[in-house]
């Protein structure tokens, strides 16, 4: 009686062993998995603070401000141009836009 009340006490002390290391490993692995869960979402309220950022970039008011910044200026009238069919119009000139008459565009050499 007393060898079995031995195993049994080992076998009972094993298995409490057992338990507190995978209780110490699901702890660790807790702490990895709360560590990338704040950073997946750090990220993604960076990836929402950069499609704010887009969104209003992209919005005509956004486009407006970034053209002026580049330096385009507005024109000085709206014009509405509508759809020629093909054979109406004539060939272009030489210089059709006046870029290289303003010093913009240069002819390419024939090589």
């Amino acid at each position: 009686m007393g060898s079995f009340a031995t195993f049994a006490a080992l076998v009972l002390f094993l298995a409490l062993l057992g338990l507190a290391g995978l209780h110490a490993v699901l702890v660790q692995n807790q702490a990895e998995l709360d560590d990338l869960v704040s950073a997946n979402r750090a990220r993604g309220e960076r990836v929402d603070e950069l499609l704010g950022r887009i969104a209003i970039l992209d919005s005509p008011a956004g486009v407006a401000d970034q053209a002026v910044r580049a330096g385009l200026v507005l024109a000085p009238e709206v014009v509405t141009l509508s759809p020629v069919a093909a054979g109406v119009l004539g060939p272009s000139g030489p210089d059709p836009f006046g870029l290289i008459r303003a010093g913009l565009w240069t002819r390419p050499q024939k090589e």
